[in-house]
């Protein structure tokens, strides 16, 4: 989690927006999920319309690809906590739809060089295929489907960030709760079945 008040309060606080990219970074070619949070729309807990520099910071935060965005004290304790979830969702989708490219290739998997590499494995083939199943469907525009046992697909799917919907079936009940929480833009559905991750 980046959370910018607490680096605010250690840090110069011309360093905090470059440690947030850093950090989104580096979480990212991690494969973890990274939330920014702390201050994105704090006008909205007196007001009723947020700043212009509050709106920029959400879409820095989506354009940087953090996995969430949160809101603290503007739903905890602010006069307009649904307005203040509205404007974050409103502007995290307009965002997100001016940032979709079917031609660019997402960039977590390895270039082909490395495929003649010692080190090529099955994480490195599980990227191939992520990346490659993206690709396809952000140039058909179709959904995602992927049937899982422990998640890893589904979350490595999200990390490549397909223009449209993951579908997720599991048979693990336990794997509904982590899923919802690492992936915005997966529908997960639990029923009996077998599950294959690569």
């Amino acid at each position: 989690m980046v959370a910018r008040g607490d680096l605010g309060a250690e840090l110069p606080i011309e360093e905090v927006p470059l440690l947030q990219e850093e950090i989104i970074r580096t979480c990212r070619s991690m494969q973890k999920p990274v939330i920014v949070a702390t201050n994105m729309l704090e006008s909205m807990i007196d007001h009723p319309t947020p700043t212009r520099a509050e709106v920029s910071d959400i879409a820095i935060a989506v354009r940087e690809a953090a996995d969430a965005i949160m809101l603290s004290g503007e739903t905890a304790h602010g006069k307009y906590p649904l307005k203040a979830v509205k404007v974050m969702h409103t502007v995290a989708l307009r965002t997100e739809s001016s940032l979709y490219d079917p031609t660019k290739a997402p960039s977590l998997v390895a270039r082909p060089k490395a495929l003649l590499n010692d080190d090529f494995c099955k994480s490195q083939l599980s990227k191939m295929f992520g990346s490659h199943a993206t690709m396809m469907a952000n140039t058909l525009r179709t959904p995602i489907i992927v049937f899982t046992r422990v998640g890893s697909m589904a979350v490595l799917l999200s990390h490549y960030r397909p223009s449209s919907t993951i579908y997720a079936f599991t048979n693990e009940y336990v794997l509904l709760w982590f899923l919802t929480t690492v992936l915005s833009s997966c529908e997960i559905y639990y029923g009996s079945g077998f599950c294959v991750d690569l």
